[in-house]
């Protein structure tokens, strides 16, 4: 198989047969963040300021079902949360209703941390694509503590100290994909689980996405900076440049043409 460069924010296509990189789960609106092209992750800008005043903004978005993260719907109850650019170091805090801004550090793509350490959220990890050094208009999940720990009691779920998570969701036609199957990063101590059709907390082991395409795992190595997963389904591809970091859930989603 050959290795391809990490796609950030924008859908990548995934032929058979090919290693591939993934985007955050996130979506832009107007403005800035959408476009063509791809960057690569294994490239973070570094610079501390601004590159010619570009901004990085949008809202997040109150999850209360990890099978639709973006399915949100208003909310005055996302104050004071921290944003942070994984790198540059920039940061802000968010307004009641989850707005944000901040200096962008440029260059083509970006992490961002979201809510570490705010009380009663997630940890998340999320990767984002710059257009001409701006990513505007963003919507981006905030995950309360509760929903979380309610999903992994139900499925019988334990994330190990110091593992990461990731939250993977595949698209296919701009719609979510069925019957996949994902063989998480090496060394995870959990099987994967996927979402069913009932309530928020049904999700399943040992099967295949299901109508949201949707799949967690926990208990990933995070010992590098980065992971690699395999999918399979319509086409069997390699997911590379995966960002992890210790503690942190990181939200991806995948094309599959």
């Amino acid at each position: 198989m050959r290795r391809l460069s990490p796609l950030l924010f924008l859908l990548a296509s995934l032929a058979s047969c090919a290693d591939e990189a993934p985007r955050p789960y996130g979506r832009p609106g107007g403005g800035g963040g959408g476009g063509g092209g791809g960057g690569r992750s294994d490239a973070m800008p570094s610079q501390p300021d601004a590159q010619d005043g570009a901004r990085i903004s949008g809202r997040l978005c109150l999850v209360d079902d990890m099978r639709e993260p973006l399915a949100c719907d208003a909310s005055t109850a996302l104050a004071d949360i921290t944003i942070v650019v994984l790198g540059s170091g920039a940061s802000t805090t968010t307004a009641s209703d989850g707005s944000f801004s901040l200096p962008s550090p440029g260059g083509t793509d970006a992490i961002l941390k979201i809510a570490e350490g705010a009380d009663g959220f997630r940890d998340v990890l999320s990767p984002i694509k710059l257009v001409d050094d701006a990513a505007l208009n963003l919507e981006l999940p905030a995950i309360p503590d509760l929903t979380w720990q309610s999903l992994l009691n139900d499925v019988g779920l334990i994330e190990p100290d110091a593992s990461a998570s990731i939250a993977t969701y595949l698209v296919k036609d701009g719609l979510p994909l069925a019957d996949a199957e994902i063989t998480p990063p090496v060394g995870t101590v959990s099987a994967p689980v996927y979402d069913g059709p009932n309530d928020p907390n049904d999700w399943s082991s040992g099967g295949l996405t299901g109508t949201r395409g949707a799949c967690i795992m926990v208990g990933v190595p995070s010992v590098e900076s980065s992971v690699s997963f395999e999918v399979s389904g319509s086409a069997l591809l390699s997911a590379s440049g995966v960002p992890v970091l210790p503690g942190f859930l990181s939200f991806i989603a995948i094309s599959v043409n």
